[in-house]
C-alpha cells in the first residue's frame, strides 16, 4: 500500500449498506475525528491509518495458558508463607513442593518463547487443551 494514496485520482466506488443508526454514528465519529460529514474521508482514514491487529498465533495461546498455571502456583506459595509469617508459624506445607511442579511449566513456556517447541498440549483448568 502507498503511502501516497490521496494523491492518485479516486474513480472507484464502493458501496456500504447502514442503517439510518449507524450512519448517523459514523457522522459524529466524523465530526469528532476533524472530517465534518466527510465520510469518504473519514472511512479511508479508518481504513488506511489504523493497525489493524494480526491474529493471536496458537503458540501465544499456549503460552498465555502455561504462565496463568505457573501464576496460579505462585500465588498459592505466595498466599502460605504470608499466612505463616503473619501467624510466627513454620511454613507448612514446605513451598519447595509448589516451586518444583512450577519448574517444568516454566521450561516449556522458555522452549515455546524460544521456538524450539512446536505444539504442547496444555489443558487450562478448564478441560479445554
Amino acid at each position: 500500500m502507498s503511502t501516497n494514496y490521496n494523491q492518485s485520482k479516486r474513480n472507484i466506488i464502493f458501496k456500504l449498506k447502514l442503517t439510518e443508526e449507524e450512519k448517523a454514528n459514523l457522522l459524529d465519529l466524523a465530526k469528532t475525528a476533524g472530517m465534518g460529514k466527510n465520510l469518504s474521508k473519514f472511512a479511508r482514514h479508518c481504513i488506511f491509518r489504523r493497525h489493524i491487529a494480526p491474529p493471536v498465533p496458537p503458540i501465544n495461546q499456549q503460552t498465555y495458558w502455561l504462565l496463568a498455571r505457573i501464576s496460579d502456583d505462585l500465588n498459592l506459595i505466595s498466599q502460605a508463607v504470608k499466612l505463616a509469617a503473619s501467624t510466627g508459624q513454620a511454613i507448612a506445607p514446605d513451598p519447595r513442593v509448589e516451586i518444583e511442579k512450577a519448574m517444568p511449566l516454566l521450561a516449556e513456556v522458555r522452549l515455546l518463547l524460544s521456538g524450539q517447541a512446536n505444539e504442547i498440549i496444555i489443558e487450562d483448568g478448564e478441560g479445554k487443551a
